[in-house]
C-alpha cells in the first residue's frame, strides 16, 4: 500500500491533517451552522404544524359556531312563528268578545227601546181610553140627565164608566 501512495504522489502526513483539517472543519460546522439551523427549521415545523392545527380548530369552531347560528336562527323563527300564530288567535278571540260584546249591547239597547215604546204606547192608549171615557161620561150625562128618572139607568152608566176606565 505504500506503494500506491507512492505511486499516486500521496504525501500520508498532509493527508492525516487534511483528513483532521476536515474532522474540525465538519465538527464546527455541526457545532455551530447546521445544529441552529437544524434547530431553526425544526421550530419553524413546529411553528407551522402548530398553525396548522390551529387553524383546522378554528375552522371547526367556524363550523360548528356556523351550525349552531343556523340552529339558533331557526328556533327563534320557529318561536316567532308560534307568538305570532299566538297573537293572532288571542286578537281574533279578543276581536269576537268585542263584537259579541256590540250585539249584546245594540239587543239590549233596541229592547229598552222597544220596551220604551210598548210603554209610551200603553200610556197613550191609558191616556186615550181616559180621555174618551170622559168625553163619553160627559156625553152620556148631557144626553141622560134628559133621561134619567129612575135609579137603574145611573147604576148602568157608572158600569159603563168603570168598564172603561
Amino acid at each position: 500500500m505504500d506503494r500506491l501512495i507512492q505511486a499516486l504522489g500521496l504525501d500520508v502526513r498532509i493527508l492525516i491533517a487534511q483528513f483532521v483539517n476536515f474532522s474540525i472543519l465538519v465538527l464546527v460546522l455541526w457545532r455551530f451552522a447546521y445544529r441552529p439551523i437544524l434547530n431553526m427549521l425544526e421550530e419553524r415545523r413546529k411553528k407551522i404544524e402548530k398553525g396548522v392545527a390551529d387553524a383546522q380548530a378554528a375552522e371547526t369552531r367556524l363550523q360548528t359556531t356556523m351550525e349552531e347560528s343556523k340552529e339558533i336562527i331557526s328556533q327563534a323563527r320557529k318561536e316567532s312563528g308560534l307568538i305570532i300564530e299566538e297573537a293572532k288567535k288571542k286578537a281574533e278571540g279578543r276581536y269576537q268578545e268585542i263584537v259579541d260584546k256590540a250585539q249584546d249591547d245594540i239587543q239590549k239597547q233596541t229592547d229598552k227601546e222597544k220596551e220604551a215604546i210598548v210603554q209610551e204606547k200603553n200610556r197613550l192608549m191609558n191616556d186615550v181610553k181616559k180621555e174618551i171615557s170622559s168625553l163619553l161620561i160627559v156625553s152620556l150625562e148631557k144626553f141622560l140627565q134628559e133621561k134619567m128618572d129612575n135609579e137603574s139607568d145611573k147604576k148602568i152608566i157608572e158600569k159603563i164608566v168603570k168598564d172603561l176606565a
